[in-house]
């Protein structure tokens, strides 16, 4: 009976001080939206569970940045990986009252542009030659596609949405003639594939300058002599407007140890080279997550 007692008692301190659920024993896991199995996404957050086992993360594969962006507006997740053109498109484009509650928690790395084509596609040189071309992209590769077409004014016949990388390779050359990918490079899917695929460049800078900036590709498995010249945009870890303490905490718990490990991830050998371009210290096209009242 003593022990029991005891045992109990024991249970209560802890709790009490934040070691223990006094019901599980053990702290409700942060879910976090990722994205394909194949993406950088996955890496990233493969990466940080690795050095930041607290808080506890439980990671929720999906479709890309439109899904994860939809998860942290119906607040199905606590953090989700999305492009900043996301969120502009939502924003400034669908003038969606429903991203307001959306926060920046922190910002990544850049996202290059992947265009994508059979090598023996000889007449699709550059992005202005899929005027009149069938274009197929996924996840938030597929806002991403429209943002340059509506802006470059550039009109393909079809633009057909996809379910992943996968998907997309697998009709490139039979019902699509091009494939619109958004990744950091490298992404694992595309070092995968074979030199019968080319990366062509993007060559409409100036019209999408206000929105995505400069990048370079080069995948020595295509075969392709030199870099490659695209646009990125930059990728985030967004959260919504918390402000209780039960979220807040262990959100707040999670960038210190990320801040903190980024040289660890950084230099860490097999991790992502990604890890090199993130910043603490940039806040975001959004509002900051500060996990405080006002």
């Amino acid at each position: 009976m003593l022990r029991t007692v005891g045992t109990t008692l024991a249970i209560a301190v802890f709790a009490a001080i934040g070691l223990v659920s006094p019901l599980s024993g053990q702290p409700k896991p942060l879910i976090v939206s990722t994205g394909d199995p194949r993406g950088t996404y996955v890496l990233f957050f493969n990466e940080i569970v690795r050095v930041c086992p607290q808080p506890p993360l439980r990671g929720m594969t999906s479709s890309g940045s439109l899904e994860n962006l939809e998860r942290v507006i119906n607040n199905q997740v606590s953090l989700a990986f999305a492009q900043s053109d996301v969120l502009y498109a939502k924003r400034l484009i669908e003038h969606d009252p429903s991203v307001e509650q959306v926060r920046t928690f922190l910002v990544l790395y850049l996202e290059e542009v992947h265009i994508l084509v059979r090598t023996s596609s000889a007449s699709i040189r550059a992005f202005s030659d899929l005027a009149g071309k069938r274009i197929g992209t996924y996840g938030g590769g597929r806002v991403t596609s429209r943002i340059l077409f509506a802006k470059t004014k550039v009109q393909p016949a079809s633009l057909q949405d996809l379910d992943g990388p996968s998907d997309a390779i697998r009709e490139l050359g039979d019902t699509v003639d091009a494939v619109i990918g958004v990744g950091g490079k490298p992404l694992p899917w595309v070092t995968g594939l074979s030199s019968g695929y080319k990366l062509i460049p993007f060559n409409m800078y100036a019209d999408v300058s206000n929105i995505y900036v400069r990048g370079r590709l080069e995948y020595s498995n295509l075969g392709q002599l030199g870099p490659v010249e695209t646009v990125a945009v930059p990728s985030l870890l967004i959260t919504r407007d918390y402000k209780k303490p039960e979220i807040t905490k262990p959100l707040l718990q999670l960038r210190g140890c990320i801040v903190k490990n980024l040289e660890a991830l950084r230099d860490t050998v097999g991790n992502h080279p990604k890890w090199g371009e993130v910043n603490p210290t940039q806040k975001g096209p959004l509002p900051f997550f500060q996990g405080t009242s006002p």
